[in-house]
């Protein structure tokens, strides 16, 4: 049983979640532990129907769930905002008596938060005597996702001088996206300095963070002093400086800069790249862009080929947008725009 938990376990973490159901299904015997693994799996890769229909087959084998498993399904359901089966799930965890678990609370307050159930997790929140940070991030985040920018910035605050709790990187990076959305240039300064003094500014996701916030508010200068402060760059932090950078030209140094740095585009890094590519006329390096992609198999991607077949309707060859067109499983009011235009011209 141990060594076919730690099979299904590798499976899911690889994200190879068909050959875990495969090793599930052989198993003769599942305990609660070999069920919250294959739960967790389908959870944590977005699989949250599948997560959820797990726990209804355990729930017939008359096996009872575990903090775990809530915790698990929780997150199923703030996933696909499934808030009627949260509050089921909520109703059981208060039956059985693990609302006082800090990490099935934190999951409550996270759920009802995604469902935009913003009352309910202010009441999970304020009943939940062992608040931590997590807590009051997924609080905090709630208020700021659902666009209740004021309301979160109030949490924030009251955070730090209520609780004494201070601000984590995770924090840091939800108060930037309220900062970003409202456009308050004075707070996101006073935030950087706040983060410098803290500690997090090397933080490659926080780094990020600052450097779109920066991009928003036009100071391309500071995006890209944010990004040299960064020890670790990786793709995400290259691909935020092209898209916060302003120039053409700029996008095409800095995405030959982070290939020689060994860092390998992803699909967001080349949308980048073909849009900033389309302000400066360069239609050899456009070609070059295309070829590339195409090499690496990104056509497929849902954005890429949409971007693609609005490159291909510009520098041509039309034949090619048709093709990248005919090869999408789903063809939408936006790729059939394109298309029509392609042949328009």
């Amino acid at each position: 049983s141990f060594v076919y938990n730690a099979l299904v376990d590798m499976y899911c973490h690889c994200g190879n979640l068909s050959e875990a159901q495969v090793v599930f299904d052989g198993l003769p015997h599942k305990d609660i532990d070999t069920w919250n693994i294959l739960i967790g799996g389908y959870a944590d890769h977005g699989l949250s129907e599948d997560a959820l229909n797990c726990l209804h087959l355990m729930q017939e084998e008359n096996l009872s769930a575990n903090a775990v498993t809530y915790v698990c399904v929780l997150k199923a359901c703030g996933m696909v905002r499934n808030l009627d089966k949260g509050q089921e799930i909520h109703g059981k965890i208060v039956e059985e008596e693990f609302e006082k678990e800090v990490f099935v609370g934190n999951s409550l307050i996270d759920m009802y938060a995604k469902c935009g159930s913003l009352i309910a997790a202010q009441e999970v929140f304020d009943e939940f005597l062992s608040r931590d940070i997590v807590s009051w991030n997924a609080l905090i985040a709630g208020y700021i996702d659902h666009g209740l920018i004021v309301e979160g910035l109030e949490r924030f605050e009251k955070m730090q001088l209520e609780d004494k709790i201070f601000p984590n990187a995770v924090t840091y990076v939800t108060i930037l996206k309220a900062c970003s959305n409202q456009r308050d240039v004075e707070k996101g300064y006073r935030l950087h300095s706040e983060i410098v003094q803290d500690g997090f500014e090397e933080e490659s996701f926080v780094g990020t963070s600052l450097m779109r916030m920066y991009a928003t508010f036009g100071c391309f200068v500071e995006v890209q002093e944010v990004f040299y402060d960064i020890p670790d760059r990786d793709v995400i932090s290259w691909t935020a400086l092209m898209a916060g950078c302003g120039s053409g030209e700029d996008i095409i140094n800095y995405l030959q800069q982070m290939q020689e740095d060994g860092v390998s585009p992803n699909v967001v890094t080349y949308i980048c790249s073909l849009k900033g590519c389309g302000g400066i006329g360069a239609e050899l390096r456009i070609h070059r862009l295309l070829s590339d992609i195409l090499k690496r198999g990104f056509e497929m991607d849902t954005s890429m080929a949409y971007t693609l077949v609005e490159a291909y309707v510009k520098y041509g060859p039309i034949a090619d947008a048709r093709k990248i067109f005919n090869k999408l499983k789903v063809q939408d009011e936006g790729f059939w725009i394109a298309t029509v235009a392609a042949n328009a011209d």
